[in-house]
């Protein structure tokens, strides 16, 4: 996951998290999308082709690189070269990995690879998720028996491999599949620890699938409490927070002192129903009513209160 723990993901449009870069002489041949398929290009290069194609006429669908927005080389429901009996319906995706250009030959072992960037991970799943949405691409991780959903080219390559494993997916190659996405035997692509953020690929990929849910509204203040509370003055509700703050010993008094101010004021409510308050006698009588039992009430909260120096 990114430092900082887990961030919030929006699906947005294609156009804003990749380039267009087409390739000349890409093929026209339309194709069903089934399976991602995760690739090491064997470079440290920015792009890989640009605008040529590869060694052989190979060209993947993206390029992911180091940093930054991937390269998207060919439609996504158009045919692109890079995995062999596969390339019917996988989308490819081929990766930066640092490999010193001009050198010769390969990355010779699945753990000379390194993994991937952060930056690659988030545009993968990001990716994913677009195929998913857009193209019906299955949301899983593919298998040897069932090759759709997020894989990777190992799973179309025979080699020397360890002993298949169902927990660990470097295990998970052509051997089992009987696929082959390249002629070469044993090629490490796409790296071991890079199959192994397979997983991270995935679980990145749901966060945006599934919606983030708004945070609750919250809750009103209930009617009669709120009346309550307008019927005092600001000093006398500055008075019950005091009181509400002196310790679980006064609780008794504090919520006798409460009750007395609720018993006055519904008692002044009654009285002020009686009395017409559209004359100025009315105003008048209102007005030193109120302030004389506020008053009273007050003075009683303030008597409940205990002495400093005691608990009782």
């Amino acid at each position: 996951m990114p430092k900082g723990g887990a961030m919030a993901r929006t699906m947005k449009p294609i156009s804003e998290w990749t380039v267009w870069d087409p390739v000349t002489g890409r093929s026209n041949v339309p194709i069903r999308p089934r399976m991602m398929t995760i690739h090491t290009a064997v470079t440290n290069s920015p792009d890989i082709y640009g605008p040529g194609l590869g060694p052989g006429r190979t060209h993947s669908h993206f390029y992911n690189p180091k940093s930054g927005k991937m390269r998207q080389h060919q439609e996504i429901n158009r045919k692109a070269f890079a995995d062999g009996d596969g390339n019917n319906y996988c989308v490819s995706v081929e990766h930066w990995d640092g490999y010193p250009n001009g050198a010769p030959g390969y990355w010779k072992h699945g753990s000379d690879v390194p993994p991937l960037t952060d930056s690659q991970i988030e545009n993968d799943a990001r990716l994913f998720a677009h195929l998913v949405k857009h193209f019906n691409l299955p949301n899983r991780i593919a298998t040897p028996n069932n090759l759709t959903g997020l894989g990777w080219h190992r799973l179309g390559i025979k080699g020397n491999w360890r002993p298949y494993n169902p927990a660990d997916l470097k295990t998970w190659t052509g051997n089992q599949s009987g696929v082959k996405f390249s002629n070469a035997f044993g090629k490490a692509c796409p790296g071991d620890r890079r199959i192994d953020q397979i997983r991270e690929i995935y679980a990145r990929a749901q966060e945006y699938l599934t919606p983030t849910k708004p945070a609750p509204k919250p809750k009103p203040t209930p009617k009669e409490e709120k009346d309550f509370l307008m019927a005092l003055t600001d000093n006398e509700q500055r008075e019950l927070l005091r009181l509400a703050r002196t310790g679980k010993d006064d609780d008794v008094k504090i919520k006798t002192a409460i009750q007395r101010l609720e018993a006055e004021v519904a008692e002044i409510k009654a009285e002020l129903t009686d009395i017409d308050a559209n004359t100025v006698g009315g105003k008048v009588w209102r007005t030193n009513a109120a302030m004389g039992r506020a008053e009273k009430a007050r003075l009683e909260a303030e008597a409940a209160e205990p002495e400093e120096g005691t608990n009782d």
